[in-house]
């Protein structure tokens, strides 16, 4: 946008919404604010799950899931943590209940098919991480903490065992050369050379900007072959915009088989849910989308393609004929994290993957919710950031 780890681990297509229903309304907002106790299942796949919370009244936290009779507690009163739950049953409905000083709040969630054979593959989605210098945050989103956030993403993507990490964007938030240096010096810690495209914040018209990203991170644009996965499209989109260079990469890859990733900082496709604004879900795409009209029908109608970019980083699944277009979260703002993907024989497992700190995501949920109100616009409340659903951000995506 220009201006959502101990143990890390359905199909939902957001039906369309204009602009009303998308964003909450100020009721909504102003009853959230005042909510004591905040719970979401953040993360899960086919036999983990991870549960976020924050109570406003101290006191020890405990948390119940069935089937199983799962029972966890807090080890400290602070009120602001998460459970991690094990062993679980593929596709299987568990209902939980929170009790704490405050109250009880009930969950649920469904767990994933089990994966077929072994993992094929995997990679990390990390998008808008707003590397920056700058000391003071905006609307819930972390600046000066930015760079230590990012190390924190790539710490956990160790943990994984993951080293393809895949870098959809604003890697800087104002793209000047000492935001870089420090971007650079973050991004050398990857396990692997990260593969990296400009956003808009990455001010690659100027001509220091474009500079210092060739420098660090090489072309802007590329294409790639994903061991035991497929194809990688990586679309410069920086400039709001298919370039003619990436629309003749794109399609030659839509005439080879096999499963194929596209990623790109803007849009390709509107997304129904991502709908504030004069223009609704069609300002936030690619603004030369008519000029490509046929090669975007092209990849709309290809079976085995997945579609991930970054900017609105509003968690959004949207499904055009044959193709999934996924928003991506960002690691400085809620909900903070990033996209985990492994890729099975049928089809891609996404998981969530939140930050280290519960504490820095709820900052950033509170704050967020706060200049809602103040600025007027609704887009920054976690209502609309989160997505619809919990799915948006959890799902199977079969790929043949």
């Amino acid at each position: 946008m220009k201006r959502f780890c101990k143990t890390l681990f359905c199909s939902v297509l957001a039906a369309p919404f204009i602009l009303a229903a998308a964003l909450p309304s100020p009721a909504a907002v102003t009853a959230n604010n005042s909510a004591k106790i905040y719970v979401r299942p953040v993360s899960f796949d086919w036999q983990n799950a991870t549960i976020a919370y924050s109570v406003a009244v101290p006191g020890f936290v405990s948390a119940t899931l069935t089937p199983g009779n799962i029972k966890v507690k807090s080890d400290e009163v602070g009120g602001t943590g998460r459970f991690y739950f094990k062993n679980l049953k593929p596709s299987t409905t568990y209902n939980g209940v929170l009790q704490s000083a405050a109250g009880e709040y009930k969950f649920s969630f469904t767990t994933l098919p089990a994966p077929q054979g072994e993992m094929l593959g995997h990679f990390a989605l990390i998008s808008d991480p707003h590397i920056s210098l700058k000391p003071e945050n905006r609307k819930g989103r972390y600046f000066v903490e930015s760079a230590s956030i990012a190390e924190d993403v790539i710490k956990l993507c160790r943990k994984l065992n993951c080293t393809t990490t895949i870098w959809t964007g604003d890697i800087t938030n104002s793209g000047t050369v000492a935001e870089y240096e420090l971007a650079a010096s973050v991004l050398k810690k990857c396990p692997s050379k990260p593969l990296v495209i400009p956003g808009n914040h990455d001010h690659m018209e100027r001509s220091a900007s474009r500079e210092a990203f060739l420098k660090h991170f090489g072309k802007p644009e590329f294409n790639t072959t994903l061991p035991g996965i497929g194809t990688l499209v990586a679309l410069d989109t920086g400039r709001a915009a298919i370039t003619p260079e990436g629309a003749e990469m794109l399609a030659k890859a839509l005439n080879k088989p096999g499963r194929l990733i596209v990623v790109s900082h803007y849009q390709l496709f509107p997304a129904p849910w991502i709908s504030h604004g004069k223009k609704g879900s069609k300002a936030h795409t690619v603004r030369n989308a008519k000029n490509h009209e046929a090669l975007l029908k092209k990849l709309a109608d290809r079976p085995g393609t997945v579609i991930y970019c970054g900017h609105q980083n509003v968690m959004a699944r949207t499904v055009t004929n044959k193709t999934t277009q996924l928003n991506l979260p960002q690691p400085p703002q809620y909900p903070c994290g990033f996209i985990y993907v492994r890729c099975y024989k049928n089809g891609f497992y996404h998981t969530f993957v939140p930050i280290s700190s519960e504490a820095m995501n709820q900052w950033s949920r509170l704050a967020g919710n706060a200049e809602a109100q103040y600025y007027k616009q609704l887009q920054w409340h976690e209502l609309y950031r989160q997505g619809k659903d919990i799915t948006q951000s959890n799902f199977f995506l079969p790929l043949q």
